[in-house]
């Protein structure tokens, strides 16, 4: 999990400053939305979202006029993204082999050859978790006193049709979410095209916990 500027621990000067750069930036552009557009997207703020919306997935990281997909929050009247280009969430290598370990069905172990042991284990003990509980837990909830919404999470896209697109964050518990067959799930916004903001609010988490 990459440091917040909220995260305990030891940081070094560069990195916090890099944080408190990032915060700057969606402090800015909440307030610029608040003013352009009626309860928009607030950066990082807590989604719960339906897991059979979401289908497909995007690992450009940069497009014309929607930016680096770690955006979060950006609201945008054009949307640069082929259908042609996005693949099927089942079909991400990550998910796929992950699904299958947990599963039992593992074929392509050579998947698994740049990850140390000791955050396989990790990973399956995450699993385990959110098999016993039934759910994925929101970012604040795993870290109530040093996290900021839902900084670091699995974050979607919200496109001109309704289409719901995984982009980047949280590709493990997404992962253990499609294995386990959730109903729901916890995500962050990256960017909502104007035509889906009314869809978006639906899925708006007020309270920290959910």
């Amino acid at each position: 999990m990459n440091k917040s500027f909220f995260n305990a621990g030891p940081c070094p000067s560069s990195t916090l400053l890099k944080s408190w750069k990032r915060f700057g930036a969606f402090l800015v552009r909440d307030i610029w939305q608040t003013i352009k557009h009626k309860k928009p997207p607030m950066s990082c703020e807590p989604l719960l979202v339906p897991l059979d919306k979401i289908k497909t997935v995007d690992r450009v990281r940069w497009r014309d006029h929607l930016g680096k997909r770690t955006v979060s929050g950006k609201v945008v009247e054009l949307w640069s993204v082929p259908d042609d280009e996005l693949y099927n969430l089942t079909e991400d290598p990550l998910v796929a082999a992950f699904c299958e370990r947990w599963n039992g069905e593992q074929e392509n172990t050579s998947f698994f050859d740049d990850y140390q042991e000791h955050r396989l284990t990790r990973l399956d003990s995450l699993f385990e978790s959110v098999k016993v509980s039934g759910r994925l837990s929101f970012q604040s909830e795993l870290n109530p006193w040093w996290w900021f919404r839902e900084y670091d999470g699995i974050r979607i896209n919200f496109g001109p049709e309704g289409q719901m697109v995984h982009v980047d964050g949280g590709r493990h518990r997404l992962a253990a979410a499609v294995c386990l067959g959730l109903e729901f799930i916890p995500a962050m916004p990256g960017i909502v095209h104007v035509n889906s903001l009314e869809l978006y609010r639906r899925y708006k988490v007020n309270k920290k916990s959910g």
